[in-house]
């Protein structure tokens, strides 16, 4: 049982009281009173009254720790590394029972107080051999390495030895002469440890930063003249004075030289404590390809985890890395070698890494993984400081590199040992400039929280400062040597995000008392004063070490493991609890929390049970059970007392085939997407415009077996590509060569047909974006047959940028009528763009003055869909707008179009909507919507929502936009998302308003630019979710978000088909952007998405390892058809710059083909409505024929209908697009059918 300390304290009155009535505090003391079990022991733990959430500091009057970590300033102008800090361990070094903590200290001795409970200290570091007067102390690591049963100590430092110290009872430790032994002083940071060989020791992993830069060492040479070399065949080289010490790089065709860190350390351990140093260069490390790596890796090494990343219980390396260096994850193999992550495994990483933590986030088992880097929360410090690294421009079609971007990054583990990065979606991206990183459970609700320590001691970011530092080296009035001294401070708040359970998070950092404003480094967990609740400790710079007492009172279970020699902490144990509010499991972790080490003890929640089960999965894969484990207790449970049961190894059930195969190299197809300089054009577009496509068409002959046809567009100076499928399933590129060319300009958009003769229709959207030509055709009309290809016709250009050709008869002449959208105006973003419809009279489009009035100006349209959503016979058009809403055209009783948005209950607000299509998704017969938008996993949203706002004017008179983004602060005062050294380029009368950064940091929109907002032309998005609108039988439509993961990536092409063959549509999503600018961080978290539907409006996201749909860049345009003629649709999907990807549909139940002929006018029959009728007289979903739809894509007309397993197809309903309708029985196992349209 506990012991309260009540009585003790009146005992002892005449100092506590004192005491408590100076301070105000009153900390009561715990002491553990174990009950032994047969295989392990337990205590009670206090029982808590009332409700609290966060931390309580204690003062250093009460707990006795004075301990100040700092620097002179002699020392930070000889050493700017000295900056990063030092960290402190927790763990029980004297023998008492409680976890003492030992603080590292940089400008003189460690220290290591001794816990006497009740948040007591004792400063016992003389005789305690961990002193270290003369060295700059960074981290420490504390494990039993000889495994004799008590904490041994590891102590790394910049410029000194790291050192071993084995402890040898009563907090007295003996350094181990050589004990890691080196060639040469490091700067070394963060250690950890695991058994990295299998051998039941622990090894240790150093990250290593520098001993000392280049900067300090050679400031009086740090520049390209004395560092680079020119050689006489023009090429560059480092001078050998500076080499090892600096790196060049061609960066956009400029020379660019990064200063290199240092390899960092490895130390495998034989059991007996005896460390040898192995190379990382040894053998033990591989590529990527699993070659040896060979060359030595200089990296600025920060932090290091040691953990199991893919949850096989073998320890894994993360390494987190500084300035350009690359994180490096390394995967154990299981057979002693380490083999470097797959790039596309993490699609993108934070560009300075200071700290990694791991956490189950969804409590599905799997391990996540949090970075921190140095992006502030506040738009103030944003607009003050600017990285001193800068970032590259994106190449097109490049997606299987890692590149680094400012913020830190949240990976959420699919279950593939890949990661999607969600930081933006999560709310987690800024946190100031960061150190340590740690997860913990502070509300107790089964979700760990993340908690960081932030500040530093220089704002070397300020950009002001570092004008003013460089106007006074240049004038001579300060030192080379000396000049770090002249930045400001930048003490920051701690930062505290509490997990709200559906991967967000939320800034609780002063609610929870967490948001010390501080420059703080090194921070470690330990249950101080053993009640159960885990405490914090912080290592700051110039203050006293923050002390900070967990207020928890919620019941609670705390768990302890002792391992068997050599590994007595047992490291890389797992431990799951059962029976809590979720799921709940912690790995068991020695050192890597930046600088520090936390005591080995867990508490997880134990919500209302009565009782929980505990599970603990030892380093040697044997497992331990306990049943009935009850709340409010810690239990210990000891590997030597137990008989651990094998954990049951059976052979590992094959993984059932994906459901698409990719067969992508049997079309060899690559889109080449040319580099062209939007920004040179309008200077502050967010991201490039002239990377809209792909798009694609699949165009069968539902009459004949003639091939089918596949065109891919193409980027001005390409032609048209095109594909003809041949018997053997395999596809034979085909030359595009029509009588006139038009190859000058992007090809934007293509749709075709076959007529009854067999004949090959075929339209072209061409774009002027890159022109800008208002002479070049909005599209060209070609007839191909066995003579040639011909021009038909050729529509003329009206101003804007085609995006889309849509085809339907909304005319009811029974000629499909054309619509050309207008996605932009060049050079005039993001001013509203005019669309156009065309009414096919006898195969000739003619423009349908009638109609486009309501077309004029109406939008940036990304994406169009004709759909008879009412169910009157007539098509209405729905229209996806970039800055607008999603808008549905309807007839009126002239048939003339009318906005009928509002009367169908739909509300979107405006976005960046890109797609949008129908279909039957609840199986009522009736229309859904699914619309693709940006997502909320980018700068502009979160899952909490987001906003975009662009102010635009043509300053020059030049008919060019000049476009300011803004956004809105919490008091609704608009402020410019770019910084003042972009804004103040165009237009440059900024500069004068502001005059410096801080100035423009501190205005808002109006103050910058000198007028009212309303004086400027706006264009705004509130809504960036991707949604759905589910049809009710009145035919009013509800919005609803399509599920989470599909929020993790803009999406494009949405398809709505049965790719799984059960009766029910489901939806595919093509995803992904990268062409920002350069600062922005690519939206890469997608790999195209399958969402299941059952058939009432339920979308299950399929797993891209379980879907076989793994495409990896910039997902366009998108077409299903039916390749193989298996009965089951096959998809081909396009990325901008890189290959199109074709993936064969395995393992759907195939379903009834259904070949349609019309009549000679509409010989595809664009706009039959299908649906299945069952042998009881149900009905499967309505299908909709049609040519184009959603993001622009053009589909297989050969439609597949899924079948539901339970029951049999009896008939196939038609109600063709003349409003005929046709019923047509279908025999017991037919997989085919062809109708043809009679009057």
């Amino acid at each position: 049982m506990y012991k309260s300390c009540s009585s003790l304290i009146f005992i002892l009155c005449g100092l506590l009281v004192t005491m408590s009535c100076t301070s105000g505090e009153n900390h009561v003391y715990y002491s553990f009173e174990w009950q032994d079990e047969q295989e392990y022991r337990w205590a009670a733990l206090p029982v808590m009254d009332g409700e609290a959430t966060g931390f309580h500091k204690v003062t250093p009057v009460w707990s006795g720790i004075d301990f100040v970590n700092g620097l002179t300033a002699d020392q930070i102008a000889d050493n700017r590394n000295l900056l990063n800090g030092s960290g402190v361990a927790a763990g029980d070094l004297t023998g008492n029972g409680f976890p003492d903590l030992l603080f590292l200290r940089l400008n003189g001795p460690n220290v290591l107080y001794e816990n006497k409970g009740g948040f007591r200290f004792q400063n016992v570091t003389e005789g305690s051999g961990l002193a270290l007067h003369d060295q700059f102390s960074t981290g420490a690591l504390l494990a039993d390495f000889n495994g004799n049963g008590l904490l041994d100590v590891v102590i790394t430092a910049i410029g000194s030895p790291n050192r071993l110290f084995f402890n040898q009872g009563g907090g007295v430790f003996d350094e181990v002469p050589g004990g890691l032994p080196a060639d040469r002083t490091y700067g070394s940071m963060t250690a950890a440890a695991g058994d990295l060989t299998g051998n039941g020791a622990l090894d240790v992993y150093i990250t290593n930063f520098k001993e000392r830069s280049v900067r300090d060492s050679h400031w009086d040479r740090n520049t390209m003249r004395h560092i680079v070399e020119t050689l006489d065949d023009g090429s560059f080289r480092v001078r050998e004075e500076f080499e090892g010490h600096y790196e060049l790089s061609l960066r956009d065709n400029t020379l660019v030289w990064f200063e290199q860190g240092e390899p960092d350390l490895l130390y495998l351990n034989d059991g007996a404590g005896n460390f040898t140093k192995v190379p990382l260069t040894s053998g033990m490390f591989l590529d990527e390809d699993g070659n040896p790596v060979t060359e030595i890796m200089p990296d600025w090494g920060l932090d290091v985890g040691i953990q199991d990343l893919t949850g096989n219980g073998l320890p894994d390396i993360f390494v987190a890395n500084d300035f350009e260096s690359p994180d490096r994850i390394w995967i154990n193999q299981g057979d002693g070698t380490f083999r470097a992550l797959p790039a596309l495994a993490i699609r993108k990483s934070s560009l300075s890494a200071m700290a990694v933590g791991f956490s189950d986030l969804q409590r599905n088992g799997l391990t996540d993984m949090f970075v921190v880097e140095m992006l502030s929360r506040f738009h103030e410090e944003r607009q003050r400081q600017m990285s001193t690294l800068a970032p590259s421009q994106q190449q097109p079609g490049l997606y299987d590199d890692r590149p680094q971007f400012l913020g830190n990054t949240l990976y959420l583990n699919r279950g593939d040992n890949t990661w999607a990065e969600i930081a933006e979606y999560a709310g987690v991206r800024r946190s100031e400039w960061s150190w340590g990183t740690v997860f913990l459970d502070v509300t107790l609700d089964g979700y760990e929280d993340i908690l960081i320590t932030n500040g530093h001691y220089f704002d070397v970011q300020d950009t002001d400062a570092n004008t003013a530092i460089g106007a006074m080296l240049q004038r001579r009035m300060i030192s080379g040597e000396r000049y770090m001294l002249e930045y400001p401070r930048l003490p920051n708040h701690n930062a505290a995000f509490r997990n709200n359970g559906d991967l967000t998070f939320t800034d609780v950092g002063e609610d929870w008392g967490f948001a010390s404003l501080d420059i703080s480094h090194g921070m470690a967990l330990a249950d101080l004063n053993q009640d159960g609740y885990t405490d914090v400790i912080i290592n700051r710079v110039d203050e006293p070490a923050l002390i900070l007492k967990n207020r928890a009172t919620q019941p609670r279970i705390a768990v302890r493991l002792r391992g068997t020699s050599p590994n007595t902490t047992a490291i890389g144990a797992l431990i799951e609890v059962e029976g809590g509010p979720v799921p709940q499991s912690k790995y068991v972790r020695s050192g890597g929390t930046y600088l520090s080490n936390s005591e080995y003890s867990y508490t997880f929640a134990a919500g209302n049970a009565e009782t929980l089960r505990i599970r603990v999965r030892w380093p040697d894969g044997t497992e331990s059970v306990l049943d009935d484990a009850r709340p409010n207790r810690i239990y210990e449970i000891d590997q030597s007392r137990v008989q651990p049961a094998a954990v049951a190894v059976s052979a590992a059930p094959e993984d059932p085939a994906p459901l698409f195969r990719d067969v992508t190299a049997a079309l060899g197809h690559r889109h080449l997407q040319q580099r062209y300089d939007d920004f040179g054009r309008q200077p502050l577009l967010p991201y490039h415009l002239s990377q809209h496509g792909p798009l694609t068409a699949l165009i069968e002959n539902p009459a004949s077996d003639q091939p089918t046809q596949l065109f891919i567009t193409a980027a001005p100076g390409e032609p048209l590509s095109h594909y003809a499928q041949t018997r053997d399933g395999q596809w034979r590129q085909t030359s595009f060569t029509p009588d006139v060319q038009f190859d000058a300009f992007e090809k934007s958009a293509v749709t075709g047909w076959y007529d009854t003769d067999g004949r090959l229709h075929l339209l072209v959207g061409y774009s002027n974006y890159h022109s800008g030509a208002e002479s070049a055709p909005a599209a060209v009309y070609y007839l191909s047959d066995q003579s040639g290809t011909r021009v038909q016709q050729v529509i003329e250009g009206f101003g804007a940028t085609v995006g889309g050709l849509y085809l339907a008869d909304y005319s009811g002449n029974g000629y499909p009528d054309l619509l050309l959208t207008g996605r932009v105006l060049p050079g005039r973003y993001p001013e509203a763009a005019t669309s156009r419809l065309y009414r096919n009279e006898g195969g000739r489009f003619v423009p349908d003055d009638a109609n486009n009035a309501i077309l004029q100006n109406i939008g940036l349209v990304q994406g169009a869909v004709f759909s008879d959503l009412t169910g009157d016979g007539k098509p209405e058009l729905l229209l996806a707008l970039r800055w607008g809403s999603l808008r549905v055209l309807g007839f009126d009783a002239d048939r003339r179009f009318t906005d009928i948005t509002a009367s169908l209950g739909i509300e979107s607000g405006n976005g960046w909507w890109n797609g949008i299509t129908t279909g039957d998704l609840t199986g009522n017969g009736r229309m859904d919507i699914v619309a693709t938008n940006w997502g909320l996993n980018h700068l502009y949203a979160s899952a909490t929502g987001g906003e975009a706002f662009i102010f635009y004017e043509d300053f020059s008179g030049m008919g060019t936009n000049t476009v300011i983004e803004s956004y809105r602060d919490e008091a609704g005062r608009f402020l410019p998302r770019r910084n003042f050294e972009m804004l103040s380029r165009n237009p440059p009368f900024i500069r004068n308003t502001a005059r410096t950064f801080t100035n423009y940091a501190q205005m808002g929109l109006p103050e910058i630019l000198g007028r009212p907002l309303e004086t400027f032309d706006r264009a705004e998005a509130t809504q960036f979710a991707h949604i759905l609108f589910l049809q009710d039988e009145a035919g009013r439509f509800h919005p609803q978000a399509l599920p989470q993961e599909a929020q993790f990536a803009p999406a494009f092409e949405p398809i709505i088909a049965d790719f799984t063959g059960d009766g029910n549509e489901d939806v595919f999503l093509s995803q992904n952007f990268f062409a920002y600018i350069p600062e922005t961080p690519r939206s890469d978290a997608g790999r195209g998405l399958l969402l299941h539907g059952d058939g009432s409006g339920n979308l299950i996201p399929v797993p891209g390892q379980v879907s076989g749909i793994l495409v990896h860049g910039e997902q366009r345009g998108a077409s299903a058809a039916d390749l193989t003629g298996d009965g089951r649709f096959d998809l081909v999907v396009t990325q901008n710059g890189a290959a199109t990807r074709v993936l064969h549909n395995q393992g759907a139940n195939p379903g009834l083909r259904v070949r349609l002929t019309g009549p000679e006018t509409n010989p595809v029959a664009i706009g039959t409505r299908l649906r299945l009728r069952y042998d009881d007289d149900s009905f499967g979903p309505v299908r909709e024929l049609r040519a184009t739809g959603g993001f622009g894509s053009q589909h297989g007309y050969v439609q597949i209908l899924g079948l539901r397993p339970d029951r049999q197809p009896a008939a196939l309903h038609l109600t063709w697009p003349d409003q005929t309708q046709t019923e047509i029985p279908i025999e017991p196992g037919q997989r085919e059918i062809q109708i043809r349209h009679t009057p």
